[in-house]
């Protein structure tokens, strides 16, 4: 006999009750919970559950989730019992003790049995009721839903990239469907729980939503099995999970079917368009598709070496000599032709011809891919300064795909950039909301807040401990914000605190200058040129005017305009730029810039 709060449970009469009251279960639902009560406080993977309740029986995953959402039915959702940990199992949360059964009055077993039978008609009826009241009820709100990273199952690690590629082809999909209903997670957000222990709900409250949709991904000779399951976070219940059998072959057409399903299951409704947005053109070919995914994994989850750089080039190059009309190898061919420029390891002019082809030949190629549009706007912005030209490309991006966080980004950073500030910090609000965790994302919100001026709401955001918030870049940004309100001691603490020299080396010259170390600040930023001029002079420059040495400043700035530094896109807004504002050469280089006065 088992005791857990006011629950009792029989093995040897196959019975659970509550307080003395009899509560119905399935023979499978007993037999998990069983398992679970003799495995207290620990996770319990889902192989392990499955083998024990269903030995020497091949079943679906679903089997096992449809058993643990009746059994969760019958506990009451308001106990917690049983929590999903994210992409390893289970846990029975409750403390348990071991007790010697009572053996029952033979004359009550009947009445228990009848009791049990009508107990289950009643539970089942109710939780029919309670399932159609569900579906029914009206959404107040909008729908918040992480799709978290597939599990690849496979038992072959080189397959990690196509269970990456499923995780953000999923999140593209959905994302378009219905965004002002459905608002999808980010990418950079959610691969942050590839591998995590964190339970579903805290998952869902680190990400502030609703649903969670988890994912495995299983192979079977030439065929391969994608299980989904769609929970909702309050209450950890699985209301929704389906297998998918395909070839290799026909992998992603799954998305279509899950994105209606989830729709269908969140009281989502799709218009027509929303459906025609979502439906996504891709390769017939599925070796082109596989390289395109092999090199898009590179991109994303390599160290940025030369020799990633070229494999993740092969790979694209390879998906477009196999089909030559799938625009998507086309987009991330500008990028790292545009990459291999920027970092010395292709030449430039021939990189920046390359990034320039292939971003208009994806135009073209597929005129509704907002990827596309969104590569055309950044080669417009960084290589040609066009800024009504990137403004157009990056509002296509959004009309095209507004539920995208890197679409309200990029909007974003355009709008501050030609000084309509208010503008950037709403847009930038919208790509935070749904990449909360990116500290991307963060870092352009609490910049902006820092261009208007607002700097407590920016040091707010940059402050932030999480080791998912610690970066170079965000903390030399606080640094620039705490000498502007007068903390020179905070700002030296978290100077040196920043791992990476570069970012270091600018944010202790800083603090030395407001030190009136001069000296010493002087042979940081001596140093700082000798290591690093070759390709930080718009970060050189920020420094010399900051120090009001602007003969300095303004050689670096020209010597970066021939560079086409990317950082001279903040030239209008910069505040460490400040003290060149009323000079004639800082409005001739707004001109040549071709940004507004």
């Amino acid at each position: 006999m088992y005791r857990f709060g006011p629950f009792r449970l029989d093995p040897s009469r196959r019975s659970l009750t509550r307080d003395g009251t009899d509560v119905a279960v399935t023979p499978k639902a007993f037999d998990i919970l069983l398992y679970l009560v003799q495995h207290p406080n620990r996770v319990v993977t889902k192989q392990d559950l499955m083998k024990a309740v269903w030995p020497d029986t091949i079943v679906e995953e679903g089997n096992l989730t449809q058993n643990l959402s009746l059994l969760r039915k019958a506990l009451g959702d308001e106990t917690r019992l049983i929590v999903t940990v994210a992409r390893q199992g289970y846990q029975f949360t409750a403390d348990v003790t071991v007790e010697a059964p009572t053996p029952p009055r033979p004359e009550t077993r009947w009445r228990n049995v009848a009791a049990l039978g009508t107990a289950a008609l009643l539970v089942f009826i109710g939780a029919s009721i309670a399932w159609q009241r569900f579906r029914n009820a009206p959404d107040p709100e909008n729908v918040r839903l992480a799709v978290l990273p597939f599990e690849n199952l496979t038992g072959d690690a080189a397959q990690e990239y196509l269970a990456d590629g499923l995780t953000e082809e999923l999140i593209a999909q959905l994302a378009r469907l219905q965004p002002d209903r459905l608002g999808v997670i980010a990418r950079t957000s959610v691969m942050q729980y590839k591998h995590t222990t964190k339970r579903i709900d805290e998952i869902g409250r680190d990400l502030s939503v609703r649903y969670a949709l988890e994912s495995s991904l299983r192979r079977s000779a030439d065929r391969l099995r994608v299980t989904v399951q769609l929970i909702r976070v309050q209450d950890q219940s699985h209301i929704w999970a389906n297998d998918f059998d395909y070839t290799s072959q026909d992998i992603l057409h799954f998305e279509d079917e899950v994105a209606t399903a989830v729709a269908h299951e969140v009281q989502i409704h799709v218009t027509p368009v929303g459906r025609a947005r979502a439906t996504r053109s891709a390769s017939t070919k599925p070796e082109a598709v596989d390289a395109f995914l092999r090199g898009r994994d590179i991109v994303q989850n390599g160290k940025g070496t030369k020799d990633d750089w070229a494999n993740a080039k092969r790979y694209f190059d390879q998906a477009i000599a196999l089909d030559s009309s799938y625009a998507l190898p086309w987009v991330w061919l500008s990028d790292i032709a545009r990459k291999g420029a920027d970092r010395g390891f292709m030449p430039v002019e021939d990189g920046d011809r390359e990034a320039r082809q292939a971003a208009q030949r994806a135009v073209v190629l597929d005129p509704n891919l907002p990827e596309a549009y969104a590569q055309l706007g950044k080669i417009q912005r960084l290589m040609d300064w066009d800024w009504k030209g990137a403004n157009a490309s990056y509002e296509r991006e959004l009309a095209l795909d507004p539920g995208n966080a890197d679409a309200y980004a990029f909007s974003g950073m355009v709008a501050m950039y030609l000084g309509h500030i208010d503008q950037g910090i709403a847009l930038a609000q919208r790509a935070r909301a749904l990449d909360p965790l990116n500290p991307g994302a963060i870092g352009a919100l609490g910049e902006a807040l820092y261009k208007a001026g607002r700097l407590d709401e920016s040091a707010k955001l940059f402050e932030d401990d999480s080791s998912a918030m610690r970066s170079p870049v965000l903390d030399e940004k606080l640094v620039e914000i705490y000498l502007a309100r007068g903390r020179v001691n905070d700002a030296m603490t978290v100077a040196n605190r920043i791992s990476s020299p570069p970012w270091q080396g600018i944010a202790r010259e800083l603090v030395y200058v407001n030190q009136g170390r001069r000296h010493t600040a002087d042979s940081v930023l001596t140093d700082y040129v000798a290591r690093y001029g070759a390709f930080a002079s718009y970060q050189i420059a920020q420094m010399y005017a900051y120090r009001s040495d602007k003969d300095s400043a303004f050689a670096w700035l020209d010597r970066a305009y021939s560079q086409r530094d990317q950082g001279l896109d903040d030239t209008k807004v910069d505040p460490m730029l400040a003290n060149l504002r009323g000079d004639p050469r800082y409005a001739a280089l707004l001109i040549k810039l071709k940004l507004p006065p």
